[in-house]
């Protein structure tokens, strides 16, 4: 049976993203004595991402192959680099790295630590301070996941979001960042249909991962030819096992996701103003109100039209 205590260690004293409210301001807080200690000894390396494992013991790497003798798993390997894969495809299609956002410009690295976790990852929106002394984000992935899994880039959009907004409403969250793996694969999410009643609106805000159906008619609407810049920093890199990490340069709307992630970002600072809030004061509560479900789609609306759709979102 797989060890789970350091799952309860992240959910008691990290703060999970559930239920934790957001930093007051842009400092980076000091990462709690338990987490530090369940970060393990192995580290990998790449650019901004440090990947944190442990080669033995309950919390071990359970995918151990190593296909080029270099003594680390490939499944750490490949995290790494679907990190650096999924930041070149984001920033060269215009997305804001997390680093250049105001609420995180005091922030250096992106730890992703690999110990079991329900599901296969987390991503925390409050920077920490490592015990190195770096003021990181952290993602946390399953340590169970192959290497091939997309987890770690999805986890890194999450990141992304976090960036540009505080709203936290999973429809927009995980459906977004569901469609966002097509950036890594070529199987895209099979569409669902634009909701066309206030019952269908409702159904839809209820959803989570499988709000990517939506998303991705609205992206396929405004933009359904799809070609997206891959970069020659992100076409080179492969799987430790030589397949390519960008399976191909077909994924529709992302001039139109940008557009939303920008549209949010004023939406929520006009929401801060009016309540009175400081922009990155918003309690976890807050992030995930239902309240701000019209607003956002009002917006999505409004930005679909924009785009130039093939038909008409809700209206």
């Amino acid at each position: 049976m797989r060890t789970l205590w350091v799952l309860c260690v992240l959910f008691i004293t990290f703060a999970s993203p559930a239920t934790a409210a957001p930093d007051k301001d842009k400092s980076c807080k000091k990462l709690p004595k338990e987490m530090a200690s369940a970060l393990g000894s192995a580290i990998h390396q790449k650019d901004e991402f440090v990947v944190h494992y442990h080669a033995t013991g309950p919390n071990a790497i359970q995918e151990k192959a190593d296909l080029n003798g270099n003594t680390i798993p490939d499944a750490v390997e490949d995290v790494a680099t679907k990190l650096i894969a999924m930041r070149e495809m984001l920033t060269s299609n215009g997305f804001v790295h997390p680093f250049k956002q105001p609420r995180y410009q005091q922030v250096r690295q992106i730890h992703a630590i690999m110990l079991p976790v329900k599901g296969n990852g987390v991503a925390y929106e409050s920077p920490r301070t490592m015990p190195d002394g770096t003021c990181a984000l952290i993602i946390h992935v399953d340590n169970d996941v192959s290497s091939e899994n997309i987890t770690p880039a999805h986890e890194l959009f999450h990141l992304f979001q976090y960036g540009y907004t505080m709203f936290k409403r999973p429809w927009y969250l995980e459906g977004m960042a569901r469609w966002s793996e097509s950036m890594l694969r070529a199987t895209p999410p099979k569409t669902a249909p634009l909701p066309k009643s206030n019952a269908e609106l409702t159904a839809f805000f209820d959803k989570k991962y499988d709000a990517v159906g939506v998303w991705y008619a609205l992206t396929t609407g405004v933009d359904p030819v799809g070609q997206i810049k891959v970069p020659e920093s992100a076409a080179n890199l492969r799987y430790v096992s030589g397949k390519k990490m960008v399976q191909d340069d077909k994924l529709p709307g992302v001039a139109f996701m940008r557009a939303v992630l920008e549209g949010l970002d004023k939406l929520d600072d006009q929401i801060s103003t009016a309540q009175g809030l400081t922009p990155f004061g918003w309690s976890e509560s807050m992030q995930r109100d239902q309240k701000h479900d019209l607003p956002m789609w009002k917006l999505i609306e409004t930005l679909y039209h924009t785009h130039g759709p093939t038909g008409r979102a809700a209206p």
